[in-house]
């Protein structure tokens, strides 16, 4: 149900899945999901908060309790559980993604810059590593260096299908063109 988007129905028998057995944590953190992508994070967040507690040593429930704080503007939580989920996972690309993401926004370069390339080591296909360090170096003014990972980023978005990103790497390579001449 949940693949196939039918998430009001996913949701009703997940629940009734946790009902049955509160010591199933895939069912709450099924569950979580599920919320997750109705909006309804304050009840996301409970169901990971409680797949966490009965998998503990299982970063998933944790690095989406991370997404849900984001979504909530809570900035100092989901950096606390992304920390978290690379220290129970530290080849956990999207959680070190986010890390660099929040690092980025507070304007903490070479932090930032750190937790990009720890997320492009853990899957050297993710994109998204790549385009991150891109903009770091484009703000500190290292502009081959953001040539050189957003040229990349912009071919494994295009590898993967995502032409929208691919796109918006292609605008940054054509901006630092710019800076550079």
């Amino acid at each position: 149900m949940l693949e196939g988007s039918n998430l009001n129905q996913a949701r009703d028998y997940l629940q009734r899945a946790v009902e049955l057995d509160p010591r199933l944590g895939l069912a709450h953190y099924n569950l979580g999901l599920v919320l997750e992508q109705q909006q309804a994070y304050d009840a996301a967040a409970i169901a990971f908060k409680k797949a966490a507690e009965i998998n503990p040593n299982t970063a998933e429930p944790i690095y989406h309790l991370g997404l849900v704080h984001l979504q909530q503007n809570k900035q100092a939580e989901a950096y606390a559980k992304f920390q978290q989920a690379v220290q129970i996972n530290p080849k956990y690309a999207e959680a070190h993604y986010n890390l660099g993401s929040i690092l980025f926004k507070q304007n903490k370069l070479d932090e930032a810059l750190g937790a990009f390339r720890k997320s492009a080591e853990a899957n050297s296909n993710y994109a998204n590593a790549y385009y991150g360090a891109g903009l770091v170096f484009l703000k500190q003014g290292k502009i081959k260096d953001a040539q050189t990972v957003l040229n990349y980023a912009k071919e494994l978005y295009a590898k993967q299908g995502n032409p929208e990103w691919a796109s918006k790497a292609a605008q940054h390579l054509q901006q630092a063109s710019l800076k550079q001449n």
